[in-house]
């Protein structure tokens, strides 16, 4: 499972995000995109693509 914190953050501020990432039993890859939404009208949704590699339990 996956669970990230959502919060707003404002124009020219910068902020943490913290992402935690649960396996059991699992080894491999686990792809995920998190998704941005941004008030550009040309790119109002922002997407960027995450792999974790899971070495063990």
């Amino acid at each position: 499972s996956i669970k990230a914190d959502r919060k707003e953050i404002a124009p020219g501020k910068e902020s943490r995000l913290r992402i935690i990432f649960q396996a059991d039993k699992l080894i491999g890859n686990l792809h995920y995109t998190l998704e941005f939404i941004t008030n550009d009208p040309r790119q109002a949704i922002t997407k960027i693509p995450l792999t974790v590699k899971v070495l063990s339990e």
